[in-house]
């Protein structure tokens, strides 16, 4: 499944006060926390061990039809992070030309 380093990096990142996230090491784990009805978000990736994301959803919304899935992947982390760069990019080029003034 996941490296630690990741699953520690994903938690901070949807860590918010008014939360409380809970990293499941596998869909096994996660099944037993899980009931329907409860006030939850469920946050996974596409490619899980053993079965996909998707599959994973769609059991998760037979038991409880309201309950959000977010699915992501790979290239969407990787689209964020180059989308971040070239903000951050342009962001220091206009504080530059700011200063320059």
């Amino acid at each position: 499944m996941e490296t630690t380093r990741t699953c520690c990096r994903q938690r901070t990142a949807l860590d918010l006060p008014a939360f409380e996230v809970i990293p499941f090491r596998s869909i096994e784990t996660a099944r037993s926390s899980i009931a329907a009805g409860m006030p939850a978000v469920v946050v996974c990736d596409v490619k899980l061990p053993g079965v996909s994301g998707t599959a994973w959803a769609k059991e998760l919304h037979k038991l409880d039809a309201e309950l959000p899935v977010i699915l992501i992947n790979k290239l969407t982390i990787i689209y964020n992070r180059t989308r971040q760069a070239a903000i951050t990019t342009e962001l220091i080029e206009i504080i530059a030309g700011a200063e320059a003034l």
